[in-house]
């Protein structure tokens, strides 16, 4: 049995590094690198004119978004400012907003999933939704967090009938990021 209890250890192992190096992309910096993402394999920073075109009718349109190179699936950053005051005891009540406010704004919303997540010592406000649009069916999947008294909103999305395979690759990217709430030190570069 202790033969067989190393040979599964071993496997587990081979397959961890196997597929750690699937979705192991370029690291990007944001917000003064207060934010640091892990992005999957592939996936590049949308430029100026890309996120012109894909959020057009975005009303807050993201500070960064990076995509896969047919640009079907993206990772989008956006920062909500509150002034410095939102808490993450506010994250369920900001929850039960959106939960109000994306119908309105999503018609034929289709939820899959709500909830208050800690990851890495943080609390995240989950939500996972389908939207339908004119073309085919998209999967969103978004996260909320305090981060220096703002809304740090993160929301990959890809197409429904792809989400299964890309699921993996865009929630490790949750999992992944490094959140610093200490603003930059005054005279270093800035990135957004």
């Amino acid at each position: 049995m202790r033969e067989r209890d190393r040979f599964v250890a071993l496997a587990w192992a081979a397959i961890a590094s196997c597929t750690t190096g699937a979705w192991a992309g370029e690291t990007a910096q944001l917000l003064d690198g207060g934010v640091s993402v892990q992005l999957p394999d592939g996936f590049t920073r949308l430029s100026a004119e890309e996120l012109t075109r894909k959020f057009v009718r975005s009303p807050r349109p993201p500070i960064a978004a990076f995509g896969d190179a047919p640009r079907t699936a993206t990772i989008a950053f956006t920062l909500s400012d509150q002034n410095g005051a939102f808490t993450p005891e506010q994250l369920p009540t900001y929850v039960a907003a959106m939960e109000q406010i994306l119908p309105k704004a999503v018609p034929g919303i289709v939820w899959h999933q709500k909830e208050i997540k800690s990851i890495g010592g943080r609390s995240w406000a989950h939500l996972r939704y389908a939207s339908p649009t004119v073309e085919r069916d998209i999967a969103n999947d978004t996260w909320f967090t305090a981060f220096r008294g703002n809304i740090l909103s993160v929301n990959l999305s890809a197409p429904a009938a792809e989400w299964s395979r890309l699921e993996t690759s865009l929630v490790v990217t949750i999992e992944g990021l490094r959140l610093s709430d200490t603003p930059a030190v005054p005279g270093r570069a800035a990135s957004k």
